[in-house]
């Protein structure tokens, strides 16, 4: 008795084959575009930390420069010399 042809290395075909005999195939990554893709989320991550942390935008900040520029020159207009 020797051992089942189906089973054997000759025979390629896993055909009728348990599924653990069945090859399993690799799936191929680029491990460039992984640590890339791992680097954009991080600063991405860090930029919206930074956000919150700092919070205005540059038209809020554009807004108050303004809105101090004006007081400032309305104090100037009162002042008595």
């Amino acid at each position: 008795m020797g051992r089942d042809p189906r089973y054997t290395r000759s025979n390629r075909s896993t055909e009728g084959a348990p599924d653990k005999w069945r090859r399993q195939v690799a799936t191929i990554v680029n491990l460039n575009k992984h640590r890339k893709k791992r680097g954009r989320m991080e600063q991405e991550r860090r930029a919206a930390e930074n956000r919150i942390r700092f919070g205005r935008s540059k038209q809020e900040r554009g807004k108050d420069a303004l809105e101090t520029a004006r007081a400032q020159k309305e104090i100037e207009d009162k002042r008595l010399e």
